[in-house]
């Protein structure tokens, strides 16, 4: 599939912008790479782009990537803004949008876009839009390429693939003679715990008077140690008094 890459580029800068997130040119880099991915999982290995992706510093790139974003710019199909950098290392970084009159409407090359990969990127996006750390972490351990490349490497989309959707579990229906029964014994369960604490609180007052701990002190240990009561059903239950 032929695709042009300045309009990919613009479309996910239009994207990032739908969510309110601001685009730098590491997120929009790798927003390329993923959107490579998303198609790999779907066509057998094969990326939208046949960019030669590699593994770079922290994370996948190539010069591909970076020249098409350069050439959107370049053809006003995006803005750039420069802003001051917090950083010493650097006094300048740019954040690239979409003109605001072009904000809402949708680039054309989305429909040339299976709707996994869009869909995908939108969750991302939503995401990591705006934490550059958490997206190239997620970049870096999520994505199948990463996970087996070395350092300068060419990545290997032939392994990608859709992850494993984990099968629904069918929990076992109640009848309602154990809903019944379960409640019944629930009442019980109160009832014993609410005499015995107000049976406690009622000899506490003499407790208090007396110094002493009486027979109700020791009726309020034995019930925290006695065994369970025969009910037939098993699990986990929870009280409130």
């Amino acid at each position: 599939m032929s695709i042009d890459p300045k309009q990919l580029v613009k479309y996910v800068v239009w994207l990032a912008g739908q969510f309110d997130a601001a685009v730098t040119e590491t997120r929009l880099i790798k927003y390329l790479y993923l959107i490579d991915l998303y198609h790999a999982r779907i066509k057998q290995g094969e990326t939208l782009t046949g960019w030669p992706w590699a593994f770079v510093d922290f994370g996948p790139y190539c010069k591909e990537a970076y020249d098409a974003m350069e050439q959107a710019v370049k053809l006003n199909l995006i803005e750039e803004n420069y802003y001051d950098s917090k950083y010493e290392d650097r006094d300048k970084f740019r954040l690239l949008s979409i003109e605001k009159d072009e904000q809402d409407e949708e680039p054309p090359i989305a429909k040339d876009l299976h709707i996994y990969i869009i869909s995908q990127l939108q969750q991302i996006i939503r995401q990591y839009g705006d934490d550059t750390a958490r997206l190239l972490d997620s970049v870096y351990y999520d994505t199948e390429p990463m996970r087996y490349a070395l350092p300068k490497q060419q990545l290997d989309f032939s392994i990608a693939k859709m992850p494993e959707i984990l099968p629904t579990i069918k929990m076992k229906k109640i009848s309602p003679e154990t809903l019944k029964k379960g409640t019944g014994i629930m009442d019980k369960l109160k009832k014993k715990f609410r005499d015995a604490a107000k049976d406690s609180l009622k000899r506490n007052k003499l407790r208090l008077k007396c110094g002493l701990y009486d027979d109700a002190y020791n009726r309020a240990l034995e019930y925290l140690d006695e065994e369970d009561l025969e009910t037939g059903l098993k699990g986990v239950a929870k009280l409130e008094l």
